[in-house]
């Protein structure tokens, strides 16, 4: 017995977990300090110890979405979500990533950056087999570094439009489907340096729009190892570097961009053979894997077969409609979070660019700052070589070697610039030509037209063009005054398309006509104390629905179907009426800021700004669920930086924890709380200092 105490002694010395996995340093190595507001400050003697305090303060706080995602990237959310899941884990068969992540991982991830994957993985294992009431499926542990990656690699398949075009397929629609879609609540980043600002100061917004709960609801973390890993900043449950934030000397923000990122094949099908397709001139096999997915019904799992098709393009769907392939490089690709790594330990623009270099990253704008005064915007994108003389953005020819590309652009093809002299630089999920200055900007022609980048606007790069040049110069509050704006500007598609719905005529709609009159004087503002808002808000989300899918873009010259909208406008007419008894109602009584028992009144509309995007509860009240979510600004002044963030809701996804709703008030207000880089300030002012297990 003493032999066995001893041998356990030293296992846990050396840090070897109970899953067997060896570490090189032991858990007492790392120190976790929660600051006022439970945001975890991660200190650690190496990357990989701080990757083993993420991974156990993300579990401690949000365990169930870390499982989820850990789920989604081993082929199990059906275990856990039922029908919802099984089509994630559809998709997770369907990509081939599990076959890729398993070719490359071993030759193409970095030693060092393996040590911190296996750290990362270590810690959730650790926390599952300690907090074993907590898991959800228990053939989900023990996970791997290997895991981790093939989450990165899953998740960036799906944020590649890929789902889109497999919808499109299915639903015998191909044909007419366009790649790039357009989210109303986006993502919002934007830089100034010395050229713009008043001081001197550089300035940068990081402000993505995410859904506010769940596995891709930000969550805030400091890590700091004295191997050089020092940053705060959002990571998303289950990830294991920081997706975009800030350290000492830099700052970088991501949005989505939508490019011609998937290309899809018709296939030509033996008539002989359904498991035959035509690849120049030979009858081909289909490779098919058989996969069973795991749907959990009520207290049961069911288990259905289901063969998954791959062919020399990618995999494929046989449909009613024909047979389909699919191709991106975002499947392939195992470097995502390697490359992130790199970003997330650069001291300064020249080391930020050569992890960049890893061109790693399928997709994502980028905008950058630093405390040398430079100032970035990038449009990442691994997009193919392909050859000239075919249709790229519609269906090819899934016969011929030629449509098969197997080399991917250089990142020095992408559109960059660098050091605009007008001082600013933004991106809102827009075209990549909308970036800066007009005269600064850069030109579609200058691209590869097999690239489709992004030529259209939205309604927030619109402003954030009308208000980045009302002042030669801005100050820090100017800044954060446009950061937080959530008026709609008076020009473009949404403007001119809802003028002419806001113009029918009240004599012709009796019923309506108070609620067009308000309507028509509206300022286009979306506070929560605008009293014209929320009805706008229900009346043109039900229209935008009904003809859109709920996307706030509208072409200029539109056809407007003014019945259809006089219908919405009665709705929410109605809704008012009934729950309010007056059109008068501010938007934020309708629209609420709620988790648990809180319920706050929160502005913002899809596509302004300071976006919100919200359900409708079926009681006279909105519930926010996307949006501005984490929040980062910044500000490097004389060598130093300065920097305030917020959460949605707080630093726990646990309804008992005291930072469940402590950010709420902040968040609703446009408040922000204080951060800090400083040791001694985090350490003084820490409300628990402890270490995992």
């Amino acid at each position: 017995m003493q032999r066995f105490f001893e041998l356990l002694a030293i296992c846990f010395f050396l840090g070897i977990n109970s899953f067997g996995q060896s570490l090189n340093f032991s858990p007492k190595e790392i120190t976790i300090v929660r600051d006022s507001f439970g945001v975890p400050h991660i200190y650690g003697k190496t990357d990989a110890s701080v990757a083993y305090g993420l991974a156990w303060v993300q579990s401690e706080d949000d365990f169930k979405s870390v499982q989820e995602a850990l789920a989604s990237a081993k082929g199990q959310l059906g275990k856990i979500l039922g029908k919802e899941g099984a089509i994630m884990d559809f998709l997770f068969h369907y990509t081939g990533v599990e076959k890729n992540v398993k070719e490359k991982y071993s030759q193409q991830i970095s030693p060092d950056f393996k040590l911190v994957l296996d750290a990362y993985a270590a810690g959730i294992n650790r926390y599952a087999n300690t907090h074993p009431k907590e898991v959800t499926v228990k053939k989900l542990f023990p996970v791997t570094g290997e895991d981790i990656v093939r989450g990165y690699t899953f998740t960036i398949s799906l944020f590649s439009q890929l789902p889109f075009v497999v919808q499109a397929i299915m639903e015998g629609r191909i044909d007419t489907f366009r790649h790039g879609f357009f989210i109303g609540g986006g993502s919002n980043a934007f830089a100034a340096n010395s050229h713009k600002t008043t001081d001197g100061s550089v300035f940068m917004n990081v402000n993505s729009h995410q859904p506010l709960e769940g596995r891709f609801a930000w969550y805030e973390a400091h890590l700091h190892s004295e191997e050089g890993w020092n940053i705060i900043g959002g990571v998303f449950p289950g990830g294991v570097t920081i997706f975009h934030g800030t350290t000492p000397n830099l700052s970088w923000a991501h949005t989505f961009n939508w490019p011609d990122l998937v290309d899809y094949y018709k296939l030509d099908i033996n008539p002989n053979n359904k498991w035959q397709y035509k690849y120049d001139g030979n009858w081909q096999n289909f490779e098919v894997i058989k996969k069973k997915l795991k749907v959990k019904i009520g207290p049961f799992v069911l288990s259905i077969p289901k063969n998954f098709l791959f062919t020399e393009y990618g995999p494929a769907l046989q449909t009613k409609q024909g047979a389909y392939a699919t191709r991106i490089c975002a499947s392939e690709e195992v470097r995502t979070a390697e490359q992130w790594y790199r970003m997330n330990k650069s001291q300064n623009l020249a080391d930020f660019l050569q992890a960049l270099n890893y061109h790693a990253a399928p997709l994502f704008n980028l905008v950058y700052a630093d405390k040398a005064d430079n100032i970035m915007y990038l449009h990442m994108a691994q997009l193919p070589k392909r050859k000239p003389g075919y249709h790229w953005a519609g269906v090819l020819p899934g016969n011929t070697s030629e449509t098969r590309w197997t080399d991917i652009q250089p990142l020095e093809k992408m559109p960059r610039i660098i050091n605009p002299s007008c001082g600013f630089l933004f991106n809102t999920n827009n075209t990549p030509f909308n970036a800066t200055c007009p005269e600064e900007n850069l030109k579609p022609a200058d691209f590869d037209s097999t690239f489709s980048l992004q030529v259209d606007d939205n309604n927030r790069s619109r402003r954030l063009s009308q208000l980045f040049g009302e002042k030669p110069n801005i100050s820090w509050e100017d800044f954060k005054k446009i950061k937080y704006d959530r008026t709609f500007p008076k020009f473009g598609p949404f403007y001119e398309s809802i003028q002419k719905l806001f113009s029918a005529s009240p004599q012709k709609y009796p019923d309506v006509s108070e609620a067009l009159q308000k309507l028509r004087n509206w300022d286009l503002n979306c506070s929560a104390e605008n009293k014209t808002a929320a009805l706008a808000m229900i009346a043109i989300n039900r229209f935008f629905q009904a003809i859109r899918g709920g996307s706030y873009q509208l072409e200029v010259g539109l056809p407007i179907n003014e019945e259809l909208f006089i219908k919405c406008l009665r709705e929410a007419q109605a809704l008012l009426m009934k729950y309010y008894g007056t059109l008068d109602v501010t938007l934020g009584q309708v629209q609420r800021h709620i988790r648990g028992k809180r319920s706050l009144p929160l502005g913002g509309l899809p596509d302004v700004v300071a976006a919100i995007m919200s359900q409708d509860l079926k009681n006279g009240h909105f519930k926010a669920i996307a949006g501005d979510s984490y929040i980062q600004l910044v500000r490097f002044q004389n060598g130093q930086v300065y920097l305030e963030t917020v959460n949605a809701y707080g630093a726990s996804a646990r309804p008992e924890s005291p930072h469940y709703t402590d950010q709420m008030e902040l968040f609703i207000s446009q408040q922000t709380k204080k951060m800090t880089f400083d040791k001694d300030e985090i350490f003084q002012k820490a409300t628990k200092i402890y270490q995992p297990k």
